[in-house]
């Protein structure tokens, strides 16, 4: 990455994926200066990209969603995984997701989906 007085500020997000809260996981630049939400104990920090990544503009740190593969169908990856960060909101192609989720779910985004994922945003939080 590039240094200098004209890079715009970014931080390294990092997900606490131990109980304890000291296992951090980077996964690039994230879009404010805010830090990113730790991830509750019993979760891990798990990067996606949408598959309509304008919708990035619409998901906020602290939103819950329903994650999903792009295509392939109905049944949800994950249900009201915890968004820790959102990534690239001036960049919608570069950005993503920053979620807590359990390590089966995880497990599940290991072979990214070829379409990206599709998230619900769950009005209950």
């Amino acid at each position: 990455m590039e240094t200098g007085a004209g890079q715009d500020a970014l931080e390294t997000a990092t997900a606490v994926g131990s109980p304890q809260g000291t296992t951090p996981m980077s996964t690039g630049p994230v879009a404010s200066a805010a830090a990113p939400l730790p991830a509750p104990a019993g979760t891990v920090g798990v990067p996606i990209r949408l598959a309509e990544p304008t919708a990035l503009r619409l998901v906020h740190a602290g939103d819950h969603v329903d994650v999903f593969r792009a295509g392939a169908g109905t049944q949800p990856i994950a249900a009201a995984a915890l968004v820790l960060a959102v990534t690239g909101t001036d960049d919608p192609l570069t950005g993503g997701l920053l979620l807590a989720l359990t390590p089966a779910a995880a497990k599940e985004t290991v072979n990214p989906a070829p379409d990206g994922y599709v998230v619900v945003i769950r009005p209950d939080g």
